[in-house]
């Protein structure tokens, strides 16, 4: 609710406005989702969409990783990185360090390089946290596809470009002058693990998975940030507000050419990845009005809950003792007419859904 208030667009409708007269609640995997309800495709803003996302593109890239690593090669990774400062707009310092990228991978010192360590591709991940003394920190995530396995000198030599590179360019889009100890240039010891990038997570998470990382130094996520504005903190809005338009439209996950047609990882939009799966089992087929209300009465992941965890008697139970009250006569009679041969679903033994729906104390129903 917090990510639809402030992000507003498409976020504010997903999840929340129907597409068919019915929802159907699915279960997968122990956990309960929606069909027949909009999705708004946000990785940046929606924290619905987004777990879905990141866990499909998790899998494009350990597809690729697990193939790469068959194939006799070795992927390298490096965090880029820049100075920053309270006060400076996200939309300028995401800006900067896209164009810093573009200029390492580009030109006759790259292509040499690339030629020399044997460099088939690459896929960068752009990460946002921010916090209160510093501001935003927008940074890059770069996992590099080797041919095989650096030496130790080469491993240093790539090193060292990148990062000269990368600060040569920093500072002549106005940024400080970068801490050198803070690039490395390390070995991911098998498609899974990746060695210790960053985190404890392996890299095929550490990249897919950025929004469900806490950032370190009393820095904050994207969703920490929704969090505190959820519980009325005025400067967490703000910011992510700022993040939510400075970010719209960028791209999370970027692959080098031809990379993903080498892996045969086949090539998805965000929106298509975010759409719910009609696999699964069928839990319930609930009526357009009766979703409407539970979103009303602001019981949607209740409800998904309880799918998951109660089955189908306790998804209409749910409903019925938070909706039983809410309908004149005449809905309760169209209510139950679309429930009509239902009944039994929801351990009551009546016939007529209406008469029930009447009833305050659920219990009396099962007597």
């Amino acid at each position: 609710q917090a990510a639809a208030r402030i992000a507003k667009g498409r976020v504010a409708r997903c999840g929340r406005v129907r597409i068919s007269d019915t929802v159907t609640l699915w279960k997968k995997d122990g956990q309960a989702h929606r069909t027949g309800v909009e999705t708004c495709g946000s990785i940046w803003g929606c924290p619905c969409c987004a777990p879905r996302i990141q866990k499909k593109r998790q899998e494009e890239i350990s597809k690729a990783g697990h193939g790469h690593y068959t194939a006799g090669g070795a992927v390298y990774m490096m965090a880029f990185t820049a100075a920053h400062y309270r006060g400076q707009g996200l939309k300028g310092l995401k800006s900067r360090i896209s164009k810093a990228f573009s200029f390492v991978i580009s030109g006759a010192p790259w292509k040499r390089n690339r030629d020399r360590y044997g460099i088939g591709g690459y896929v960068r991940a752009l990460e946002v946290t921010c916090s209160i003394k510093n501001g935003w920190h927008p940074h890059i995530h770069v996992l590099f596809f080797m041919d095989q396995e650096l030496s130790d000198h080469d491993r240093a030599d790539f090193e060292q470009f990148l990062f000269s590179r990368w600060d040569q360019r920093i500072q002549r889009e106005g940024a400080q002058p970068c801490n050198r100890t803070l690039f490395q240039l390390e070995k991911a010891n098998n498609p899974q693990i990746m060695g210790n990038y960053v985190s404890k997570w392996g890299c095929d998470y550490e990249i897919t998975h950025l929004h469900t990382k806490s950032a370190g130094g009393g820095g904050h996520t994207p969703w920490d940030l929704l969090d505190l504005a959820s519980r009325g903190g005025v400067w967490a809005r703000s910011m992510f507000a700022e993040y939510a338009r400075a970010m719209k439209g960028a791209r999370q996950l970027t692959w080098s050419l031809g990379l993903k047609d080498k892996f045969k990882v086949r090539e998805k939009t965000d929106a298509s990845l975010a759409e719910n799966e009609t696999d699964g089992e069928i839990i319930a087929v609930i009526s357009g009005r009766d979703h409407d209300a539970m979103h009303k009465a602001g019981k949607i992941l209740l409800l998904e809950e309880v799918a998951a965890n109660g089955g189908e008697k306790a998804v209409f139970e749910l409903i019925l003792t938070t909706t039983g009250s809410l309908w004149t006569k005449e809905a309760r009679d169209r209510r139950a007419a679309y429930y009509d041969g239902h009944s039994g679903l929801i351990g009551v033994n009546v016939s007529d859904v209406s008469n029930y729906l009447k009833m305050k104390d659920l219990a009396e129903c099962h007597q």
